[in-house]
This record gives C-alpha cells, sequence and structure tokens, in this order.
C-alpha cells in the first residue's frame, strides 16, 4: 500500500507570527492543553516523524509532499533527520542534476519537499520528478514540486480502469 501524505510544518517565528497565524492557534492549544512553553513546530515534527514510522511498521510506502519551512540542514527539525528516521529519499536529488533550487520566492534554499520509501524507488516507480518555475502552474510565493511515478510498477498490478460518471456511486448530485 501506498501512502501519500500532505504536510504544512509551521515555521519558526512565535515572536513575530501574527494573532490569527495557524503557528499560534497552536501554540495557544498546546498552552490550554498545559504545556509551559510550547514548540508548535517540534511537536508537529515529532507528530509526523511518529505517524511516518507507524505506518511503514504495517507495511505502507510513503510519498511525503511538505512545506517544511526548513532545509535539510536544520538541525533536530532537518529534513535529513527525517530521511535518516524514516528511509526517505529525495526523487528529486536522484532526477535532477546539481544543487537543489530554491523553492520559495523570498528565499535562497530549497524548503519543500517530496520524499518517498527507498522501495518505491527500487521498483523502479519514480520515471521523471522536477519544479515548475515559479508562478507556472499555480499561483503561489513557492515553486511547485512533482513527480512521475508509473502506476504498473509501483502498485505491480494492472491498473483498474476508472469508472464512468454514471456508474460511480458518488457524484456532485448527492446531497
Amino acid at each position: 500500500q501506498v501512502t501519500f501524505i500532505t504536510a504544512y510544518l509551521p515555521g519558526d517565528n512565535i515572536g513575530i507570527a501574527g494573532n490569527d497565524t495557524w503557528i499560534m492557534q497552536l501554540w495557544r492549544l498546546h498552552r490550554r492543553q498545559g504545556l509551559d512553553k510550547p514548540n508548535p513546530r517540534l511537536l508537529m515534527w515529532k507528530a509526523l516523524e511518529s505517524f511516518i514510522l507507524s505506518l511503514q511498521s504495517r507495511g505502507d510506502l510513503i510519498v511525503l509532499m511538505m512545506d517544511a519551512n526548513g532545509t535539510f540542514n536544520d538541525g533536530e527539525l532537518s529534513m535529513n533527520r527525517l530521511r535518516t528516521i524514516c528511509n526517505l529519499k529525495d526523487p528529486h536529488e536522484i532526477w535532477n542534476d546539481g544543487p537543489p533550487m530554491p523553492s520559495y520566492a523570498r528565499g535562497s534554499q530549497k524548503i519543500d519537499f517530496i520524499l518517498v520509501s527507498d522501495a518505491i524507488l527500487s521498483t523502479g516507480a519514480l520515471v521523471g520528478a522536477g519544479t515548475l518555475a515559479l508562478h507556472h502552474g499555480i499561483f503561489s510565493d513557492h515553486t511547485l514540486l512533482f513527480i512521475d511515478l508509473d502506476e504498473h510498477r509501483l502498485l505491480r498490478a494492472a491498473s483498474s480502469k476508472i469508472m464512468s460518471p454514471h456508474g460511480r456511486l458518488l457524484n456532485s448530485k448527492n446531497k
């Protein structure tokens, strides 16, 4: 089974974050839960590590797509640590030559990632990986990262045909 995870890790900006930002909402929630000096970024990081490891323990392959608000080398909260602990690989490093491109308009480093289980790579399922230029494909202050996976190699089974809308049990007319 392949599990696709999308994740957002808040920045480490408690002192300057606006009152309604996600990190401040998490900070207030953790304070109400009795934490004296909550660190939402660290708590989210630990929860993500634990979640991935629990999925892997039951045999799931992982595709993690993440706005990390951090780089491969940010110490305890680095993507390198996550890659090591969860045995994940960056397909962009494998597929593309040269250093990683910045993935954020106001930054000079890569802070967005797609990481995959090593077993996905060993199947030969990765057939492409890349980045679109800023504002191509989506209007965002982040670049669009993508990977291309061959479903036959990934799932080791024939793909099922997409059912016509008429035959689907759930459709836009359901109430």
